[in-house]
């Protein structure tokens, strides 16, 4: 099952593990070039804020609640980039890992490709948490991801679907087992950047349906509205304030007029 506090996402695999449980972060921070070559990991300026569809059926468009899910809102300023954070037993080496796929309607956000059911090694369409551990875009091509960012305000609300897996828990006993003493965390701070773990096994040298749960897949629809749209379905305007033409400057980075579009319409 999946939950939603004010600030976080979090997947509970209990059936699968105890360890089993995932959190999503969603950051918010500045709009780049289309030409910027990602991934990075940019500066953060807080949290977006994050609502239930259920608390919000009343005024939510029709297709959202067939969906289900959450709801953030994003002003045209700004971008986004995710974080994902897993429980970990002090005694174990890492924290319990997951496959996470990020889809956009039928396409895999990973490969660009058409989404396939399971999980796919060749090309490879999950993130390996905690191998991976942020995501700041989807797939555009080989060089270059595409940011989370607000539509424009003619343009439809973006919807994402997360579908996340938990390890097996017979293979991570195996892989991780749990020690006599507290022992540190090998993957703090590594971004991601060495594909081999710490017990020497490549991630990839075994088939992926012997490693992922595939039957308790958990699955989570999250929209994102502009801030019309926001205020139209929960009577609010977004809780965080919008980036500026200054912000911008100060940060070496181009402004573009129709940042502000919807501040007018707000205002």
């Amino acid at each position: 099952m999946f939950e939603v506090n004010s600030d976080n996402l979090i997947f509970n695999f209990s059936n699968v593990h105890p360890d089993a449980r995932l959190t999503i972060s969603f950051h918010r921070t500045l709009r780049l070039p289309d030409n910027f070559k990602l991934p990075c990991v940019p500066p953060a300026w807080g949290h977006f804020q994050l609502a239930s569809i259920e608390d919000n059926k009343d005024k939510i468009p029709s297709s959202w609640k067939a969906h289900g899910g959450i709801m953030l809102t994003m002003y045209q300023s700004d971008a986004m980039y995710l974080t994902f954070s897993g429980y970990r037993d002090n005694k174990r080496i890492s924290p319990y890992p997951f496959a996470i796929k990020v889809l956009q309607g039928e396409i895999n956000g990973i490969t660009g490709q058409q989404n396939l059911s399971g999980v796919q090694s060749n090309p490879q369409d999950f993130l390996y948490y905690p191998i991976l551990s942020w995501l700041n875009g989807l797939y555009a091509n080989k060089d270059h991801f595409k940011q989370f960012v607000a539509m424009r305000l003619h343009e439809e609300n973006q919807v994402l679907q997360f579908l996340v897996y938990a390890m097996k828990a017979s293979y991570y006993e195996r892989l991780y087992p749990k020690a006599d003493h507290i022992v540190a965390n090998f993957y703090a701070n590594r971004w991601g950047s060495d594909p081999a773990d710490p017990m020497g096994n490549d991630p990839g040298s075994e088939s992926e349906s012997e490693k992922w749960d595939t039957t308790n897949g958990i699955t989570c629809f999250v929209h994102i509205a502009n801030a019309l749209a926001w205020r139209e379905i929960t009577g609010q305007s977004p809780s965080h304030e919008p980036f500026t033409k200054q912000r911008y400057q100060q940060s070496s980075l181009e402004w573009r007029d129709y940042y502000n579009d919807d501040l007018k319409l707000l205002n």
